[in-house]
């Protein structure tokens, strides 16, 4: 995790989100992808983003709570850091390595659930 972060209790459960996430109920199109959607469409037209979207919904409830010294919510740094990937061009699975880094190290959720999930 960056060091200007502050880390807070998980909001969610590993399981409750992984079954939350096989529900599709996370499935929701989110304002704060926008701009990575927008890249990734330029440089990758026919790519599915679903893959995507759903990265960003475990990260962001995985890191619910956590806030970065800054006083902005953790979710900020994995999605800003996924927005300069996008603009580089890359590939979905590099997006989604890029929204969850930080979510096996610093939340509940586990490795074994994130193979599970992709």
């Amino acid at each position: 995790m960056a060091e200007d972060s502050v880390v807070a209790p998980v909001a969610e459960s590993s399981s409750r989100l992984t079954r939350l996430t096989r529900r599709g109920r996370l499935g929701v199109t989110s304002p704060e992808l926008e701009g990575v959607s927008r890249s990734l469409r330029e440089h990758h037209p026919k790519a599915d983003q679903r893959d995507l979207q759903l990265a960003f919904d475990i990260a962001e409830v995985s890191h619910r709570g956590q806030m970065r010294k800054s006083g902005e919510a953790y979710i900020t740094h994995p999605v800003e850091v996924t927005e300069i990937l996008a603009d580089l061009g890359m590939p979905v699975p590099v997006l989604v390595a890029a929204l969850l880094h930080d979510t096996v190290e610093d939340t509940s959720y586990s490795l074994e659930e994130l193979r599970e999930t992709f």
